[in-house]
């Protein structure tokens, strides 16, 4: 029997078992009235993408992360990727304009996070 397990910030809060497709519209419905509801307070994890070497050296040090001497751009970027949680990532993604839609683990969105970087 198909079992659909609804997720909210990587967590599971509900589950729907059978193929009731009256009732998982319904659920997806409500699931999407709620995330509009709360899209002001999600806007409080945007946070400023560094992008020069110096930047993320101080915004990774402000986060308390061991930096290794002689760092590349590209280790710092990862660095920086991962410094980010879940929820910092994707609304920072989206105020840089980075369609997140495809985005399904935290290692998705730190991909095209270190894209930008």
């Amino acid at each position: 029997m198909p079992t659909f397990v609804f997720l909210v910030n990587g967590s599971p809060v509900d589950s729907i078992r059978g193929a009731d497709v009256n009732g998982l519209t319904a659920y997806v419905k409500k699931l999407s009235s709620q995330s509009s509801a709360s899209a002001t307070a999600t806007s409080a994890h945007v946070v400023a993408l560094p992008r020069t070497d110096s930047e993320m050296t101080t915004f990774l040090t402000k986060r308390k992360i061991t930096i290794p001497p002689g760092s590349t751009h590209a280790e710092l970027a990862r660095l920086v990727a991962g410094a980010f949680t879940s929820a910092e990532l994707k609304e920072t993604l989206k105020a840089q304009g980075v369609d997140t839609r495809d985005c399904i683990e935290k290692s998705d969105f730190q991909t095209k996070m270190m894209a930008l970087l």
